[in-house]
């Protein structure tokens, strides 16, 4: 397990806005990566039947998507499975192309992460806002 997966399992994320924290993002060679292990309503809405593996990949580089599609699946190498599913889709927020690839954890990697849950309204979801809240662009401190 890579040191980008093994903090992305520690610390699985059950808000979407969790992602901006920076201990989930690596930049080398041109390429940005956000790995996070998403745990909360995510899950639950999409059917993804579990906790998955999320990775956002980026360049400025110019890279097409089969190129960031692999960058993605290396990111992954090791952990997972895409027996269990696996989904991927690109974007392009402010014109810049982004990669994003979940697959399902295997059982012994869920087993560390723990149910998925819906935390919205609570008071876990205001405290993990909170400490992410710093790294958010502008206009998003109030998405909750």
């Amino acid at each position: 397990m890579t040191e980008q997966q093994g903090i992305a399992l520690g610390c699985p994320t059950f808000l979407a806005v969790e992602a901006a924290d920076p201990r989930f993002k690596r930049v080398a060679d041109g390429v940005t990566s956000v790995m996070t292990v998403n745990a909360g309503y995510e899950c639950i809405e999409q059917r993804l039947g579990g906790p998955v593996w999320h990775v956002s990949v980026s360049t400025s580089l110019g890279a097409n998507n089969r190129q960031l599609f692999a960058l993605a699946m290396t990111a992954l190498n090791g952990v997972g499975s895409i027996r269990f599913g696996q989904w991927r889709e690109h974007t392009k927020p402010q014109g810049r192309r982004v990669y994003h690839l979940k697959r399902r954890l295997v059982a012994s990697e869920a087993a560390l992460c723990g149910a998925i849950r819906d935390i919205r309204g609570t008071q876990e979801a205001t405290e993990r806002f909170g400490a992410v809240r710093q790294w958010l662009p502008p206009g998003w401190t109030n998405v909750m």
